[in-house]
């Protein structure tokens, strides 16, 4: 789908060789609300905007946090999402010494947009803290990078 490739999902595409990492049933039709909602804020707020795509994170992150490909892969399934997610919690928890209250760490377990959310804003943590993977001069960065937390 040309209208929706950027080069970094070529990049990582061809980087990771895992088929169900990309697989995109719906051919890019639920884009179009975020493109919109990004373009918006990048256009009225002054504010430097991080990419993430928690799949391709917790993918990356697998052998640091000690979790399998399968778990990294399933961790947004609904019959066994729950038990990866904790699991990926204490890992997450334990290796950036991130402390978590108890009510809200329920609410990651049963919500997998709402850990979704908890990854994103540990990679733009990450991002501030200058602990984000740093690519060759040859790839556009300025075409949307997706930022994934070095290991």
């Amino acid at each position: 789908t040309p209208y929706l490739q950027r080069p970094v999902d070529l990049y990582f595409r061809y980087r990771y060789s895992e088929q169900e990492l990309f697989k995109d049933d719906t051919l890019g039709a639920n884009y179009a609300p975020q493109t919109a909602r990004m373009q918006y804020l990048k256009r009225h707020w002054n504010l430097e905007l991080v990419e993430v795509w928690p799949k391709l994170v917790l993918y990356c992150l697998q052998k640091e946090l000690k979790i399998s490909k399968r778990e990294a892969m399933r961790y947004r399934n609904i019959e066994e999402g729950a038990g990866i997610r904790e699991k990926l919690l204490e890992a997450i928890s334990e290796r950036y010494h991130i402390f978590i209250y108890e009510r809200d760490a329920l609410k990651l377990l049963v919500s997998a947009p709402a850990f979704d959310s908890f990854v994103c804003a540990f990679v733009a943590l990450q991002y501030n803290l200058g602990r984000v993977e740093h690519y060759k001069n040859d790839v556009p960065v300025k075409s949307g990078w997706i930022q994934i937390p070095s290991s």
